[in-house]
């Protein structure tokens, strides 16, 4: 199915009388993503582009150190890009011992690195990242839904708006179709001794 397809559509059914049931359902979008990394945000913008009715949804469970992220992804938020940031960082060292060995001067102070001003620096770009996909979202007329999302059955999708109560604000929607697209986490695995208290992930 092409994403030219999906406006107004209904899934395909391989009974006559469960394709009737079906396609006189009033579903809320035409498709819903999970996920909000880079595939999730792709699909969801390409499809309303199309002319899709479209939602994704995006949440971040805390990691075993109670690490969370914004919208984007592993590569935006805890991967390539902070990595990046930092190995760049780790290279201007080598590169200001080089620049003196070729005529450049500093001042009287050797220059001196600050951590909190790189992890800061890391974070401030990190947030002009997240914020950049959510304005993405909005000018693709895609519905950006910052809950976790379960499947009550194979076209409703049940969540918790975010600072609300589970058992009492829980809310629904229906799509004609569903995207998973969250990706994958480290496990920590809990039959270790001190390793869920003390073990570092890629995502931390």
């Amino acid at each position: 199915m092409t994403t030219g397809s999906l406006r107004g559509t209904t899934p395909s059914s391989t009974s006559a009388s469960s394709s009737s049931s079906t396609t006189n359902h009033n579903y809320t979008y035409d498709l819903v993503v999970i996920g909000g990394g880079s595939g999730g945000l792709a699909a969801a913008k390409e499809a309303a582009k199309h002319g899709a009715n479209v939602a994704l949804f995006d949440y971040v469970k805390p990691s075993t150190q109670g690490s969370t992220w914004g919208l984007g992804g592993t590569c935006v938020n805890v991967g390539c890009v902070p990595k990046k940031i930092c190995h760049y960082s780790g290279l201007l060292s080598h590169a200001i011992k080089d620049a003196k060995a070729l005529g450049w001067t500093f001042g009287e102070k050797e220059p001196s690195h600050n951590w909190d001003g790189l992890v800061s620096s890391v974070r401030d770009h990190r947030g002009m990242l997240n914020f950049i996909y959510r304005r993405g979202l909005k000018s693709a007329n895609v519905e950006y839904i910052n809950a976790l999302a379960s499947f009550k059955d194979s076209h409703t999708i049940a969540y918790t708006p975010k600072g609300k109560n589970p058992e009492e604000d829980e809310k629904e929607v229906t799509a004609a179709n569903i995207l998973i697209a969250v990706g994958g986490r480290p496990t920590v695995p809990t039959d270790v001794p001190g390793a869920v208290e003390y073990a570092v992930t890629v995502r931390e």
